[in-house]
């Protein structure tokens, strides 16, 4: 009986100690979590959140300056693309869909003021080694040439003007949307950059398998086109991002805008990967259309 007694109490002696072993891992497991979610809670202070944008907008200073700035990085599901450099603009090209994935630009105000007259010199891109698409691929298939970086965002020089008529910078659009929705959103992104002095723009179609594909060079036909707008000025550094279907659009244009996240998604880009964190994070997880349709300077 006593031997039955000292074993009960050998293995209530056990069942404790393994108890508080197992609270002592949670309380480990919890306190990891936390902090790995929370590294550094003083930063959630306000005057330290203040203070982490205020060097976020100092970093944004120096990066604006750089060439590269606005060029998207392609994920691993997207192929190898061709970084083509124009005088006023670059694109990653695909040769896949035969047209670029993505085309950047700095646009300013002094861009807008028109000084040179458009020709329509469309021809095939000599910077592109592989080819690029030529403008027969587009005779007779209903679609338009349709710009990604418009000419009239670069009539300001005679060269970066011609430069936009590369094939490289042709994507088949639906007359009803190039003719459309879409100039309409290229006339607003102009009238931006005379409000707001300068900005970035980035642009281009959703490429994905099984597109329809026209011309002898197998040209992909987008059923969607995004464009991203960066505007850097401080301290109101804002983004705003628009997605259209390849087709007739009638909302307003504040109905296509959209978070620059979701566009990311769709695209398989990411968009101002230099950008510091805190606004990256920030600037594309949702959109603020009233900061950007507004008659009066934010």
């Amino acid at each position: 009986m006593a031997l039955k007694k000292g074993k009960n109490r050998y293995s209530g002696i056990i069942y404790l100690i393994l108890s508080v072993f197992i609270i002592l891992v949670i309380l480990v497991i919890l306190y990891n979590l936390y902090y790995h979610l929370n590294p550094n809670p003083e930063s959630k202070r306000p005057e330290a959140v203040a203070k982490n944008r205020a060097d976020a907008l100092k970093q944004l200073e120096n990066l604006r300056k750089r060439k590269d700035f606005a060029w998207p990085l392609a994920s691993g599901a997207f192929e190898e693309l061709i970084l083509t450099e124009h005088s006023a603009y670059s694109l990653g090209y695909s040769e896949d869909h035969e047209q670029a994935a993505w085309v950047a630009y700095l646009i300013t105000r002094e861009h807008t003021r028109n000084q040179h007259e458009r020709r329509n010199n469309f021809r095939a891109d000599p910077s592109i080694a592989t080819g690029s698409a030529s403008p027969a691929d587009y005779s007779g298939s209903g679609y338009d040439r349709g710009h990604l970086a418009p000419a009239a965002d670069f009539d300001f020089s005679r060269k970066a003007l011609s430069e936009t008529f590369y094939m490289s910078n042709i994507s088949p659009q639906k007359p009803e949307l190039n003719r459309g929705k879409w100039k309409e959103l290229e006339d607003q992104v102009r009238s931006w950059a005379t409000e707001y002095d300068s900005l970035w723009v980035v642009t281009g179609p959703v490429l994905e398998k099984g597109l329809k594909k026209i011309g002898t060079n197998r040209v992909s036909v987008p059923k969607y086109f995004y464009k991203i707008i960066l505007d850097p000025g401080r301290p109101a550094v804002k983004m705003i991002g628009f997605i259209m279907p390849n087709s007739k659009n009638t909302k307003s244009l504040e109905y296509y805008a959209v978070p620059v996240d979701s566009i990311e998604i769709l695209s398989r880009l990411d968009f101002f990967p230099q950008l510091p964190d805190l606004l990256e994070d920030s600037l594309e997880k949702s959109v603020d259309t009233e900061a950007w349709f507004t008659t009066e300077k934010k």
